[in-house]
């Protein structure tokens, strides 16, 4: 392929994030990469399923915890959730807004395959809940789109601009989500 796959996905799932109405990655990171990881076994390329944990997360170890318990025999301990599921492709991860943004995260990611994920989503009841989920079918649509659009992609066609982008954290804001996390979540409020 003469276009790579993982510059494609830098810049065009931001554009998928601008175009659904609620912010993904507040509540909606594990749907996405379900959806997204089901496109790239459609077009036949390898990835990885990860999940993270935030630095300043007090609960990182229990989480990872009851996440191995879940992976090893599909038990559920409430309170159970994740801080943040992505997708590796050819060594980078990626989420709705494109390359993660490592320096949030710390420790060993805990890889699953979808079929874990799906359990997960469903089992698991303690999502964030600034992401409507109502908005699923709204990426699952754009997502649904990679091969088509990848096979016709011009490097800067999805590009989101800086006015979009701050589109992209007004909408985080108005959705209740407090500016201290804004800032460092984005770093740059």
């Amino acid at each position: 392929m003469e276009n790579k796959i993982t510059d494609f996905l830098e810049e065009y799932l931001p554009y998928v994030d601008f175009e659904t109405p609620t912010y993904i990655n507040m509540g909606g990171c594990a749907m996405f990469a379900l959806e997204l990881s089901k496109v790239l076994t459609s077009m036949g390329i390898e990835h990885r399923i990860f999940s993270l944990f935030a630095k300043d997360n007090d609960t990182a170890g229990e989480q990872k915890g009851n996440i191995k318990n879940f992976i090893g025999n599909g038990n559920v301990q409430e309170p159970f959730g994740v801080d943040h599921v992505c997708i590796e492709v050819q060594g980078k991860k990626f989420d709705s807004e494109g390359i993660v943004r490592e320096r949030l995260f710390e420790g060993d990611p805990i890889e699953m395959n979808a079929n874990q994920l799906e359990m997960l989503i469903k089992k698991s009841k303690n999502w964030r809940r600034v992401f409507n989920r109502t908005d699923i079918p709204i990426f699952t649509a754009e997502l649904a789109k990679i091969p088509e659009r990848f096979g016709t992609w011009k490097p800067g066609e999805y590009e989101v601009d800086d006015d979009q982008d701050a589109k992209i954290i007004d909408k985080t804001t108005q959705d209740g989500i407090d500016n201290e996390f804004v800032n460092t979540l984005f770093g740059r409020l």
